[in-house]
Order: C-alpha cells, then structure tokens, then sequence
C-alpha cells in the first residue's frame, strides 16, 4: 500500500465525502475526530457510513480517524465495512489502547467473516507521553502498518510556540526510527497553509530527508504537490532496480551476500528498493509516466 498522501476529509461534509476518491490519494481519511463537533458525531458517522457503502474512492485506500476514548472510538470503528483499510487512532498513547482496538478487531472480522488482519491501524502521536511510547507502539501489533503525529497538539503539549519544521526535528526524527525500526512507514503531519504551494514543497523536501514516506493533506491541491515530492528520481529508480535484480539473482544461485557497485546489500535495503520502484510505479510517477509515453507512441508494439 503506497502512502505518500493521505487525504483528510471532514465527516460532516457529504460533498466533501462524495468527492474524496476523485483526487488520487493513496490514502483517502474520513474523519470522525477534529473536523465534527461533539454534538454531531452520530450524525457524522451516518454520513461517512452511507459515503463508504455507496461511493467510489478509486484507487485510494479508505481509513476512518477514530475518536480517541475507547467508547466512542467503538462505535467509530463500527462504521467500517470489509472495503476499508482500517483507522488512524489519535492521541495514542499506550501499549493498552492498540490492544483494545486489535480486540475489537478480532471481532470485528470474525463477525464480517474476513480474514483476522484485514483491518490495520495507524497511531497518531500527539503528546510527549505518546512521543515517548513511540517505539513501544509501533512495535505493538502486526495490524500497525505506519505511524504519524499530530504536530498542533504534540508541539502545544511539548511547549513549543509556533514551532517551525526544523522546532521539531527530534519528535520527527523519533517517529522515523521507531518506523524503521518497526518496519511499517513513518507519516509525517499535515501542512496547514493550503495557499502556500511552495512552502508546502520545502516541507515535503524536508520531510522525504528525514526519511518519512509521506505526509498529509488538508486540501486536495496539495495531493499532487506531495506525490511529486515523495516520487524518487530516475536516479534513485535505476538504482533500486540495480539492487532488487542483483538480489534475485544471488537468490537464484543460492547465494546470501550481494554486492552493488562495490556495496554488500541487505535485506532491508532490497525491502527500500522494492518500495522505491512500487513509488515509482504508481500512477502520475516516473515509471507509469514512461510507460503511458510508450503507449502513445507506439513503443513496445509488436
């Protein structure tokens, strides 16, 4: 599953909803949280309920973001049907509150009748007792397939006023390694200044250095910005073919050690390489650029 973007949604909006697949997202998120006031959750999530049941989000993988409480975040969770990709959980802080979702789960899936795991989860981490949890929760669960954090609250419950990117490189950087470490994908946070198309290429540049795979959007105009920043290059792509056709091959001979241009590869770096290309396979990237031109000149026919 890519996740260079994911698209935010307010689930109050039911043109918004209607329109959400329309734009590309690799993860499109209907959101039950921040964007519905208190007093119309019910409605809201009927709204996101009848949206998935009868929309179209294309190639976009579906999430719900959760209330954090574990009563609402139930009801939240009861919403999805065996078409969605799972939730994003705010306000992770614990080991406990993964537990109680994957519980849930369980009998989520059991009930549905679809395979145990078919939902994931993708904690946001919003405070400093969360930051401090990070690599616990990642670890947690193999439904975990990324983690992200919410810079406004997370910045807020840290002390920061009017942090920029750079204010705050550790939490960033916290989040990455225990990704990595973890082997799921680090999100970075939303952009919040939707006319600013070129801080928002900065931010992404920025975001692609410390290693994450993606960030957030709260406008669809920034779909693009961002899938164009997270794209390798054609360097980075030759190169990740270089190393994934090296070690099929090695694995072919039965050979467990591989060398590209003088460098021993590991299995971890194969698994960036594989990514890479995946990245620049999706559609609008490098390689299905390549091959629409192909197409419409007539390349490749016999």
């Amino acid at each position: 599953m890519l996740m260079r973007s994911r698209l935010y949604v307010p689930g109050i909006q039911p043109k918004m909803l209607a329109a959400g697949g329309v734009y590309g997202a690799d993860i499109v998120v209907l959101d039950l949280e921040d964007s519905v006031p208190a007093d119309r959750k019910d409605e809201a999530r009927d709204l996101v309920s009848e949206s998935i049941r009868s929309m179209d989000f294309g190639r976009s993988a579906v999430f719900i973001r959760v209330n954090s409480d574990r009563e609402t975040a139930e009801l939240d969770m009861r919403v999805l049907t065996p078409a969605c990709a799972g939730i994003l959980f705010p306000k992770c802080e614990s080991v406990d509150q993964i537990r109680f979702i994957d519980t849930v789960f369980d009998r989520m899936e059991g009930e549905m009748g679809i395979d145990n795991g078919h939902f994931k989860i993708i904690p946001i981490i919003e405070s400093a007792l969360g930051l401090s949890k990070a690599g616990e929760i990642a670890l947690s669960e193999d439904r975990i397939v990324a983690i992200t954090l919410g810079v406004e609250d997370l910045s807020s419950d840290l002390g920061m006023i009017g942090p920029d990117e750079t204010a705050l490189l550790f939490a960033k950087s916290t989040i990455v390694a225990a990704a990595r470490a973890a082997g799921i994908e680090p999100l970075d946070s939303v952009f919040s200044r939707v006319d600013d198309a070129d801080g928002l290429i900065e931010a992404c540049r920025y975001s692609k250095s410390l290693g994450f795979s993606g960030r957030g959007a709260i406008h669809p105009n920034q779909v693009e910005t961002i899938h164009n920043a997270f794209a390798p290059d054609e360097r980075e792509v030759e190169r990740a073919r270089l190393i994934v056709e090296a070690a099929e091959a090695a694995e072919a001979k039965g050979i467990g050690a591989v060398k590209v241009d003088g460098a021993m590869v590991d299995p971890p770096v194969v698994k960036r390489a594989q990514r890479t290309i995946e990245a620049a396979s999706a559609p609008g990237s490098v390689l299905d650029l390549r091959k629409v031109e192909a197409d419409d000149t007539g390349e490749g026919e016999e």
